[in-house]
């Protein structure tokens, strides 16, 4: 106690004052729950000597542990031989309020208390473990004496609900969270009073593991509390960097040591209670029969039976022994039996890739599991998906292996998808995987994030970008598993945002155009021009006099579907007008082709008119011919209409006359209208040089008209835009509009930044 120095008779205040100097770094936070318990102890001793003299003053709840975390509730029982009025135990709870802190207590008579047992049976729990503080030992002998009665009666069914409560906290959260709640969460410290609790009724000694793994806890719990000031029992991201400083170490050592707590709270349940055991999860497939007996031994736990002893651990590594690895690792049940792989050391041994992973903590904000849980999660996922079912045996083996190993690279600093590839080959060899089996695996993992970060990064119209997705990636079957995996990999994140509609859209579209990009023949495709007047029905001559109009550019990234569209629109007489056609509907995006008089300003006021219509932009590509025609291309969104209709009302509207301000005052209201919960996102915007054009980066919440701001206050700098790219994650807009002209890119920030804040 010399760290946390206490008067002999210690007040609220002095406990309040002790609580303050942890939260300023004056005092360790490694043992303050402990410490404040003893304090607490000490204050309630001296406010006791108050109380009528047959009162017994019981601590129960959390702080029955020896352990009180900075903000937590102080539950108190004052149990009498006869009733206590409400000023009896003033004395008590007055000086406590005062101090400003939060206590939860009950006034009882022996009788009281065990009847109260009666009307809730978990009451129990309560009285189970209730520790004394001051009173007399005579009527805690009493209690005690009704409590162990009652027990005798019903010890089997409030040891069954006990069990019911930990199997529901496992499944509601089946995969384990990295901001799981610490006093809720699976193996937490709910779990830990399951232990408590049991030994309680099978009459068995505390157990010390336990007890340390609680004091661990308290530790982590208590940082949380002096970091916020308050009662906060999830470690946020946001949390854990000032929480480990407390404790004097980094963000992701404080998370890790959340992770191995709770961890081992549950395997130290798992191996002491059988009837926890007897609720693992029914195999998904019959296990197979591996050579090794290690493998054979885990497969039997799995299945609820006892290992050998000391078995062989030298795996054969025969292709039955690969079929059991995965079996352990991936079925539900056999994952009891990989965890014993663990404890005997095995994994450690000749799997040491996979514990190089197990218990890591992610840093970012949208993995919600550490890596080796979102690992398995990853694979689970992979099986859910539609096109699974269609896959042929190697396909499935090349993606179940990579989805387990996809970020085996964690961990080691750098590239983690890059540091997998010779990884997997050190795996491989290990495990006696078939060559042409190491080299796919191999591949999927150095790729696993490639497919995302071109076709999300890139515009896919662009044939030279399909060209370097077609090199790097090398066939189209490579890019068949890429799509599943990315899909499983997001979803296994935990955190939708990362899997929406529009997203998958977008990779969809990627993977096809990329392997499409491989080519069907060795034969050349016949000239674009008479592709061209075949889609559209315009003359050739008039095809070849267009695109003689246009830079390369729009030929490599306009899709020949809505170039035709472009050639329909310019045969109209009407030639000062903005025309548009609908190209195609796809995966909840409208492609539109637009035809107008090029000028400043164009931009925004279709996107003005789009937002008015209630239409998103989500990507734009936009040309000038150099006869001063704009020919552009849009793709749209929207959220509650008929997407084509929509769009069909806004082409229709285009022949309608709108003044700047009548369109400026509409988007307005549509932006109060539309509000998203990622209002408090701080607006970021970054612009550069890129030679004669000015790029621009712009991350903001997401609201209605925010590209219409973003053009017009580009139009008012005289700027002609290029390109638009959008993409929107948790309520995250995030914008790529490329522009041409010589404006400063400080001047270009500003004029940017100041629109949308």
């Amino acid at each position: 106690m010399n760290a946390f120095p206490i008067p002999d008779q210690p007040t609220p205040k002095d406990w309040v004052g002790l609580r303050d100097a942890a939260r300023r770094g004056e005092v360790p936070t490694l043992g303050l729950a402990q410490a404040l318990s003893t304090v607490m102890d000490r204050v309630i001793e001296g406010l006791a000597a108050d109380l009528p003299q047959r009162a017994l003053v019981l601590a129960h709840g959390g702080y029955s542990t020896g352990f009180l975390a900075p903000w937590s509730d102080i539950d108190l029982l004052v149990v009498s031989a006869k009733r206590l009025s409400s000023d009896d135990v003033r004395p008590l709870l007055m000086p406590l309020w005062d101090a400003g802190l939060k206590v939860g207590h009950g006034v009882r008579t022996v009788k009281e208390a065990t009847t109260a047992m009666d009307e809730d049976p978990f009451t129990a729990t309560t009285m189970l473990n209730a520790r004394r503080i001051t009173g007399p030992l005579d009527v805690e002998e009493q209690l005690h004496g009704r409590v162990e009665k009652w027990v005798g009666k019903h010890r089997h069914d409030l040891a069954q609900r006990i069990i019911d409560d930990e199997v529901a906290r496992r499944e509601a959260e089946p995969h384990m969270l990295l901001a799981g709640d610490i006093k809720q969460a699976r193996g937490g410290l709910r779990s830990l009073d399951t232990i408590r609790w049991l030994d309680a009724l099978e009459g068995n000694e505390p157990d010390e593991r336990a007890l340390g793994l609680r004091r661990r806890l308290f530790d982590l719990r208590s940082a949380l509390h002096l970091v916020t000031g308050r009662a906060t029992d999830i470690p946020e991201l946001s949390m854990c960097t000032p929480a480990g400083r407390l404790l004097g170490v980094a963000t992701y050592d404080y998370r890790a040591a959340l992770i191995s707590v709770r961890t081992e709270v549950e395997l130290l349940l798992d191996r002491r209670f059988d009837q926890l055991r007897a609720t693992r999860p029914e195999p998904r497939s019959v296990a197979p029969q591996p050579d090794s007996p290690v493998l054979r031994a885990a497969i039997d736990i799995a299945h609820g039976d006892e290992a050998e002893s000391d078995p062989d651990l030298r795996p054969v590594w025969s292709e039955a022994d690969r079929r059991a690895l995965l079996w352990l690792m991936t079925d539900p049940a056999g994952r009891f039996g990989f965890e014993y792989l663990q404890r005997t050391g095995w994994v450690a041994g000749f799997l040491a890739e996979w514990e190089w992973i197990t218990g890591v903590p992610h840093v970012v904000p949208f993995h919600l599991h550490p890596v080796d849980v979102h690992s398995l999660r990853t694979h689970d996922e992979l099986l859910e998906l539609e096109a699974w079912k269609d896959l042929g045996r190697f396909d499935r083996e090349v993606l179940r292996w990579g989805s387990l190993f996809h970020d085996i690279g964690k961990g080691h600093g750098g590239n983690h998808a890059a540091k997998g590839g010779p990884i997997i080959e050190r795996l491989g060899t290990r495990l006696r995987w078939p060559p042409a089996l190491t080299r796919e695996v191999r591949r999927l993992v150095i790729d696993h994030l490639a497919l995302a970060d071109i076709t999300l990064g890139n515009d896919m119209r662009d044939r030279s970008v399909i060209a370097r997705a077609c090199e790097q990636f090398g066939d189209r079957a490579h890019v068949r598993r890429l799509r599943l995996l990315t899909e499983a990999d997001s979803r296994a994140t935990g955190d939708a945002s990362t899997w929406t509609p529009w997203r998958a859209s977008l990779i969809d579209a990627g993977a096809e155009a990329i392997s499409n990009g491989f080519g069907a023949s060795g034969t050349a495709p016949a000239p674009l021009s008479a592709t061209l007047a075949d889609f559209s029905g315009v003359d050739r001559t008039r095809v070849i006099a267009h695109l003689t109009e246009l830079a390369e550019g729009y030929r490599d990234r306009v899709p020949t579907d809505a170039i035709a569209a472009h050639l329909r629109l310019l045969a109209h007489d009407d030639e000062a007008s903005i025309r548009a056609e609908l190209v195609e509907v796809k995966g909840g995006v409208a492609t539109v082709a637009v035809v107008a008089p090029d000028r400043v300003g164009l931009l925004a006021e279709l996107a003005g008119r789009a937002s008015v219509m209630g239409l998103d932009v989500v990507a734009a590509n936009l040309f000038t011919r150099r006869d001063g025609i704009a020919v552009d291309i849009f793709d749209f969104a929207v959220a509650r209409r008929d997407l084509a209709a929509t769009v069909d009302e806004w082409i229709e509207k285009l022949g309608t006359p709108a003044s700047p301000g009548e369109l400026r005052d509409a988007v307005a209201a549509q932006a109060h209208a539309y509000r998203h919960e990622a209002s408090d996102t701080e607006v970021s915007v970054r612009a550069r040089a890129i030679g004669t054009k000015r790029e621009v980066r712009l991350r903001a919440p997401d609201r209605r008209g925010l590209l219409y701001l973003v053009a017009s206050a580009l139009g008012e700098l005289d700027l002609s835009i290029d390109t638009v790219r959008i993409d929107t994650r948790a309520g995250i807009a995030h914008q790529v509009v490329v522009c041409e002209g010589e404006v400063p890119w400080l001047v270009i920030e500003d004029a940017v930044r100041t629109a949308v804040a």
